[in-house]
């Protein structure tokens, strides 16, 4: 990504991009592939070598915590010595953790009086280390807060500390009365801002934030809604046995409906009697499922498939030549919508189809056809959404052409 040189105003009032701090592999602990099925479930093929499950990072700040180990403060230059050190701390962090940033600018920013931080800090009998902190603007006026750096040093990544400051923030913010947080994130960034509630759809209206944040050239805007009357470092303490419990239970259910675990004796004729292929109307355990061998070749043979064939091309052109669907019949240009492909993991358009169709042994029932359609339509709703013209016009689609049908008879 491209960055431009940060302006030099004295006010702290620049626009700013949000990195992620460098992350590093879990290489302390040996581990070896050991898969094996418990209860009809394959279990994860790396065990940990030592036999000891480790605390996630939620538990582990929370035990430190609770121990009075790790406590956060809220400081700012407003000339108290202690301040000061903690935020010459944080501004090694900074400029450690994020190389593109000029030193200067990290430095003025920091120190400025109209900023703040959460700095995140260890105890140790006397000891005390800052191992992380967000540092940020608030717009007390306006109701937001602007994030302008958040960073874990190196030798603290993978302990939990960015979620439990984005937690202590957000605790910060109903004590300061603000209930948004904004920020211009870099493509490492976005995904960490996500895993924190952030979002690209901004909820706040421009005219309060407009002027105060410049545009950053080639940085995402992100918005994240804080209420007041959440709990938020409860709900932090809380989400690994949430997630814990919701893995349990789906597991259950999974257990309940898939017969995976099921094996089933394998066919005597391949490894007793040299035997390569097997005529699929012979195979009985399809046949004990219901499935006929007298349809299915009924279905595929070659004068119902030039039949099923010639509807469904008749089909898909009538659809194509309708004035409604233009938006359809070539693929999404990403420079259209940056963030389709991110969305939508397997996107399909009516040329798509045709290619299909082209093959001619893709689409052997009408039903296929149709199920095609009906994502493409579904796709279009679920990312323009109901208030837009795409959505509208998919909804007119599905009722002239899919709400009602029924395949024709071959």
């Amino acid at each position: 990504m491209k960055r431009k040189e940060p302006p030099t105003s004295e006010d702290g009032n620049e626009p700013r991009v949000q990195h992620t701090p460098k992350r590093q592999k879990l290489d302390d602990v040996e581990r070896k592939p050991e898969a094996e099925v418990v209860d009809g479930v394959l279990t994860n093929p790396y065990t940990f070598v030592t036999g000891e499950k480790p605390a996630t990072g939620k538990e582990r700040t929370a035990s430190e915590t609770a121990q009075g180990k790790l406590v956060t403060k809220v400081v700012q230059n407003d000339g108290n010595p202690e301040n000061i050190i903690y935020l010459l701390a944080l501004k090694r962090i900074f400029c450690d953790m994020l190389p593109n940033m000029p030193r200067d600018y990290i430095l003025r920013l920091v120190f400025c009086k109209k900023h703040r931080a959460v700095a995140v800090i260890r105890m140790e009998g006397d000891k005390e280390t800052v191992v992380g902190g967000i540092h940020y603007r608030p717009f007390f006026d306006q109701g937001f807060t602007e994030i302008v750096f958040c960073a874990v040093s190196e030798d603290e990544q993978r302990k939990g500390y960015g979620a439990y400051i984005m937690a202590q923030l957000k605790i910060q913010a109903g004590k300061e009365n603000i209930q948004h947080f904004l920020t211009y994130a870099d493509d490492d960034a976005i995904t960490y801002f996500k895993k924190q509630g952030f979002t690209t759809e901004i909820e706040l209206d421009r005219s309060k934030w407009g002027g105060y944040i410049k545009d950053y050239v080639g940085a995402t805007p992100m918005h994240c809604h804080v209420k007041p009357s959440e709990d938020y470092y409860g709900e932090y303490i809380a989400m690994p046995g949430i997630i814990k419990e919701q893995r349990k239970q789906l597991t259950a259910r999974v257990r309940e409906l898939s017969k995976s675990h099921l094996t089933y004796k394998g066919f005597e004729e391949f490894s007793t009697r040299g035997v390569h292929r097997i005529a699929i109307d012979k195979l009985q355990v399809l046949l004990d499922r219901g499935w006929n061998p007298t349809r299915y070749a009924a279905l595929t043979s070659p004068e119902t498939q030039k039949r099923i064939h010639m509807i469904n091309s008749e089909f898909v052109a009538k659809f194509k030549a309708d004035i409604d669907a233009w938006p359809f019949r070539v693929p999404v240009e990403p420079s259209s919508a940056p963030d389709y492909y991110e969305k939508v993991k397997d996107p399909i358009d009516i040329s798509l189809i045709e290619k299909r169709l082209a093959r001619g042994n893709y689409y052997i029932t009408q039903e296929m056809l149709i199920a095609d359609l009906r994502r493409m339509m579904t796709i279009c709703k679920d990312y323009n959404g109901a208030d837009s013209d795409y959505y509208a016009i998919a909804s007119r689609l599905e009722k002239k052409y899919l709400e009602k049908w029924k395949p024709i008879a071959v």
